[in-house]
């Protein structure tokens, strides 16, 4: 921060996880100095109210931004509230840009349903090096990319991109979509990060575990396991995991405190890694 007010920076892009550190420095929060930047622009997956706070203490404005190496800059949302952010919110498509959700079968889907991601791209991806499979799954439509990500657009024209395919935890034949269960666990006190993983179970394929890091700051109240186990089952009761006994296993049963979670070098949380964690610390036996 003293780098960033000596260089008069008047923009910064910072992952998420790096703004909830910098709000975790308390030291920087209740200093004297007033100076705060204008911008900050912020993305990655699932990008939640958990950095809401950093409009006022840090910057002036918070940008939430959707897009990818394939095609670049696909759209964003700009606050300058931290009560109007909304998780998931990305935003209108940027001029040149066209973004729709479809289904299974490339049928695009109506306002508010919940689909893949198909962004209408500039040209310039052509392919993955000497990947043609990839890149055909990547490319089902001429002139669109497909990035694999879950999402919708509601009535206003707002993209909510809740996650990636590759994060969905199969439960026999039922799909356990993580990303709304985690955005209520973040609300939890004394939580800093949340993420849900699947663990292996010899009759249902996978089950959801819950992993979270502590909140750093001295104030913050301690993680209990228990009653971030028993939020989840609140947060199921009378919705659809009442309609088949594969649903009701959506409601985690485990949950472990990590230090911190491992990422990768665009602060994602790498959540094989983080599943490979819990079932060594769980002492289950897995293939995969």
């Amino acid at each position: 921060m003293d780098l960033l007010k000596k260089e008069s920076v008047d923009s910064a892009v910072l992952l998420p996880p790096t703004i909830k550190t910098l709000l975790a420095r308390a030291d920087l929060l209740q200093c004297d100095v007033t100076w705060r930047l204008p911008l900050i622009i912020t993305g990655a997956n699932a990008v939640r109210t958990d950095v809401a706070p950093a409009i006022g203490p840090l910057t002036s404005e918070l940008r939430v931004v959707y897009g990818c190496t394939e095609v670049g800059f696909v759209s964003y949302k700009t606050y300058d509230d931290p009560g109007k952010v909304v998780n998931f919110n990305c935003g209108r498509h940027v001029d040149g840009m066209a973004v729709k959700i479809v289904d299974d079968n490339l049928r695009e889907v109506p306002p508010n349903t919940k689909g893949e991601v198909m962004i209408k791209h500039n040209g310039f991806f052509t392919g993955y090096l000497n990947q043609p499979d990839l890149t055909a799954d990547a490319t089902p439509e001429d002139g669109w990319f497909r990035p694999r990500d879950l999402a919708y657009i509601n009535n206003e024209g707002d993209l909510f991109v809740e996650g990636r395919q590759s994060e969905v935890i199969a439960i026999s034949s039922w799909r356990f979509y993580p990303q709304l269960l985690e955005s209520h666990l973040m609300e939890c006190p004394g939580v800093h990060d949340v993420a849900v993983v699947a663990i292996p179970d010899k009759d249902f394929e996978n089950l959801p575990c819950v992993c979270v890091v502590q909140d750093p700051r001295p104030e913050a109240p301690r993680v209990v396991p228990d009653h971030l186990l028993r939020a989840c089952a609140e947060y199921f009761q009378d919705s659809f995991v009442q309609l088949s006994k594969q649903a009701e296993l959506s409601v985690p049963k485990v949950c472990l405190v990590f230090d911190k979670f491992p990422l990768n070098p665009n602060g994602k949380v790498q959540r094989r890694a983080l599943r490979a964690l819990a079932v060594e610390r769980l002492g289950l036996l897995t293939d995969k």
